[in-house]
Parts: structure tokens; C-alpha cells; sequence
């Protein structure tokens, strides 16, 4: 789920939408996960669960690049529904 996309579909602030989406998965209703991203291909390259465990390098096997993660340019967050909540073919790959 995108907060902005939902913020634009809702007419909502887009800080107001960023706000709820952090409540509402400090709550356990969505679970977020930190993606760092290849700068070239786009590939998500590692997904976790808290950004203190987040790589200072990172390796694309798809474009055989490698550098150092950038936090403004290789970080995204992704928002799912909590598996309590509801199951979804998206948390068993």
C-alpha cells in the first residue's frame, strides 16, 4: 500500500496519510519493511524489518553493480496488510 497514492486518491495531506500509515502499523494492522533498491535496475535488493540492520554496501546481481547504500536514493518503504489480519499470496512467495 502506498501512502502517497492514498493520500492523492482520499484528497489527505500527505504528511496526514504518512502518519497514518505509521500509526496504523505501530497498531498492527499493516507490517513496513525498509527495501533498498538497485540504482540502475530498480530490483529490490534487500527488504528488513528494521533500518538499524541495513547494509552500508550493496551488490546487484542482475546489473553487476555494487557501491555504497544511500539512504535518499536506494531506500524505500513498503507498507503490507499485517499477516494477523488478513492473508495475503504476497506473504508466502
Amino acid at each position: 500500500v502506498n501512502p502517497l497514492t492514498f493520500a492523492r486518491d482520499r484528497a489527505v495531506a500527505e504528511p496526514e496519510a504518512i502518519d497514518l500509515f505509521l500509526h496504523a502499523a505501530r497498531c498492527g494492522l499493516f507490517d513496513m519493511s525498509w527495501d533498498v533498491l538497485c540504482p540502475q535496475s530498480g530490483m529490490v535488493l534487500d527488504s528488513f524489518g528494521a533500518l538499524r540492520t541495513l547494509k552500508t554496501h550493496y551488490v546487484c546481481g542482475l546489473c553487476d553493480v555494487s557501491g555504497d547504500t544511500d539512504l535518499d536514493d536506494f531506500i524505500e518503504v513498503t507498507f503490507s496488510i499485517s499477516p494477523k489480519l488478513r492473508r495475503l499470496p504476497y506473504h508466502d512467495p
